[in-house]
């Protein structure tokens, strides 16, 4: 059966739909890394072909997603690699101990840092380092931790791991750095404060800079070799003088010893090396330009032919055409910078005083130094060749006149982006006239040329300003706005303070309450038993004179039920053989006088009496809200 591994080729209309669904750019990556796990995710749908799988992603978004998901390998854990973080506090440490500015930060950018175990694993190592160093060496931990998975920053934002990680971190930081969540442990505070996250494309967004340490670990391994090349200088830029780069296992930077010396090869820890004599130390401008495509395969050499004898006369020859015939020239690169000189030059270019600068537009004499620097901006953004004829040169020698030719080089590869300036004395004498009117029309095209150059970098320039207003501008407002959201983030605090001592003083009125509740139960418990010993009828009269409660002794001596209370006294008392009851009742709430009555009861012996003494039902509070009634035994009639 023929094998239907996707190529390169096949997968890239895979990875371009991605990029149009707003996924990441994937073509960075490995090839075969790529190809392996979009191979593994159509056959679990039993797909044949990536053309196949992409039609089931145009059907299902679902399937994007997912499939994103694993092109983005997120493999980490807390302190992987355990010699590394024992072993980076002594490479920290000098760095901690150097002279830095009043509250200068420690500044890290852990690159590629997933779910965020790596970048909290580097936050307590250096808050452990603080806590071991004098207080007035202390200052204070800032770590940039990126991503290009935003599900992944999420998870690293809420700092919310399982249970299981009590392994990987162990049991003494695990009590110093984490606080249990659930079934969980949630990274403590003080470790998150000094951590920030952010979505961020390594090879496209702009980078971190003034760094002290830069932790890309494990990360390398998934692109090619071109995009390491890129990378190497771009880490190199964002570190401070002497700053740390911290690789993975299975990275390398072997092949950069002008960017990096290496410090610890098993750890794969390096530092960045100084910049050389005459080097500038700037961001290339292939590495600000973004992703590029893979470099063409470079041309076979033909520098082994140079062994022969035909080779070494050939060179020679060419070495003297060079210093007799051709005329004087400088390469450099688009800033100016002097890359290689032939001929003699000094007749153009002089040492300025002071610190050698090896930089074109220093080193130009006068006449030179006023047309190059457009010339060479204009060659650089158009391309092509221009041409400056007749330009004075004020030199060693009388005023001179030279003709100079700016080009753009595109060809070969290895000179492509550089710019190729050529000198030549112009004489005068004997010029016939049809060449100086050429010479004339040459001088006006160049005047237009270079007074559209100048106008295409004044609306350039004036549209860096306003740009830059407006970055200003929106500089501002999110300035404002973190202003808002801290002022109602202590709100929102104060706030919470307040419900808690609401609710701290709801309980204690819950406790209290309780309190009384539990009194209350206790005082009825003691009337009743009160009422059981004493053995007395009583009976208990509302403000309106309706039946309220009555005693056991009541219900048997006066022939009263349960059913008998909310009846009023009126309808009672008849059959409690007094139908004047209720007015001395209401003469006795009138006087609030105790008045003892005498009336014939229903129950008892024929000719029974039965005293009854009549007293205010009163509150604790004063209050008179009824009357109570209280029957005794009587003389028999």
């Amino acid at each position: 059966m023929e094998d239907a591994a996707p190529s390169a080729a096949d997968i890239e209309p895979v990875l371009r739909y991605l990029r149009s669904c707003g996924h990441p750019d994937f073509r960075s990556y490995k090839a075969t890394t790529l190809r392996r796990r979009i191979e593994r995710r159509a056959g679990l749908h039993g797909l044949d072909g990536t053309q196949a799988y992409l039609a089931l992603l145009r059907a299902s978004p679902q399937e994007v997603t997912l499939l994103a998901r694993e092109l983005l390998i997120g493999v980490t854990a807390f302190f992987r690699d355990e010699s590394v973080w024992r072993s980076l506090p002594e490479w920290v440490l000098p760095a901690l101990r150097q002279h830095r500015p009043a509250g200068e930060p420690f500044r890290a950018w852990v690159a590629g840092c997933s779910t965020g175990e790596e970048a909290y694993s580097l936050a307590m190592v250096l808050e452990e380092v603080m806590a071991a160093l004098e207080p007035e060496r202390r200052v204070p931990v800032k770590i940039f931790a990126t991503d290009l998975n935003p599900e992944a920053i999420d998870v690293a934002r809420r700092a919310l791991y399982p249970a299981r990680i009590a392994e990987e971190v162990g049991p003494e930081r695990l009590q110093r750095h984490f606080v249990p969540a659930g079934t969980g442990w949630r990274v403590a505070q003080p470790v998150r404060d000094s951590v920030i996250f952010a979505t961020h494309d390594l090879l496209t967004a702009p980078p971190f800079m003034r760094l002290d340490l830069l932790c890309c670990r494990n990360v390398l391994i998934y692109f090619g070799a071109s995009v390491q090349h890129r990378l190497f200088p771009l880490f190199r830029y964002c570190l401070r003088p002497a700053g740390l780069l911290l690789l993975g296992q299975s990275e390398t930077a072997a092949g950069f010893d002008a960017s990096f010396e290496t410090l610890d090869v098993r750890l794969r820890l390096y530092r960045r090396a100084a910049p050389p004599m005459h080097g500038v130390d700037s961001l290339p401008a292939a590495l600000a330009a973004g992703p590029a495509a893979a470099p063409a395969p470079l041309q076979e050499s033909s520098m082994n032919d140079a062994a022969t004898p035909a080779g070494r006369m050939q060179a020679a020859a060419d070495r003297l055409l060079l210093q007799e015939f051709a005329p004087p020239l400088v390469l450099a690169d688009a800033q100016g910078n002097i890359l290689y000189t032939s001929g003699h030059i000094g007749a153009y270019l002089e040492t300025p005083a002071g610190r050698a600068d090896w930089n074109l537009h220093a080193m130009a004499r006068g006449g030179l130094r006023e047309a190059l620097p457009d010339a060479l901006a204009l060659t650089v953004a158009r391309g092509g060749s221009l041409e400056l004829p007749e330009l004075v040169l004020q030199g060693p020698r009388t005023p001179q006149r030279v003709h100079v030719t700016v080009r753009a080089l595109t060809h070969p590869p290895d000179l492509a982006g550089t710019v190729l300036v050529t000198f030549r004395d112009v004489v005068t004498d004997g010029l016939p006239a049809p060449r100086r009117r050429m010479r004339r029309a040459s001088d006006r095209t160049l005047d237009i040329e270079i007074a559209r150059g100048r106008d295409e970098m004044q609306s350039l320039r004036e549209e860096m300003e306003a740009s830059k207003e407006e970055l200003q501008a929106a500089n501002e407002e999110l300035q404002s706005t973190n202003e808002e959201l801290q002022s109602a983030n202590e709100e929102l605090n104060a706030s919470r303070e307040e419900l808690l001592a609401i609710n701290d003083e709801l309980h204690a009125v819950n406790l209290e309450l309780q309190s009384r509740l539990a009194e209350l139960v206790l005082a009825q418990s003691d009337l009743h038993n009160l009422q059981t010993v004493s053995e007395q009828a009583v009976v208990f009269l509302d403000a309106s004179l309706q039946l309220r409660g009555l005693t056991e002794r009541a219900r048997a001596l006066l022939a009263l039920r349960d059913e008998d209370i909310g009846l009023p006294l009126a309808e009672l008392a008849g059959r409690l053989g007094h139908p004047a009851l209720v007015q001395q009742v209401r003469d006795t709430l009138r006087t609030l006088a105790p008045a003892e009555i005498d009336c014939a009861g229903p129950a008892g012996p024929a000719g029974r009496v039965l005293g009854v003494q009549g007293r205010p039902y009163l509150r604790l509070d004063g209050v008179i809200s009824g009357a109570v009634l209280a029957w005794r035994d009587g003389p028999d009639a």
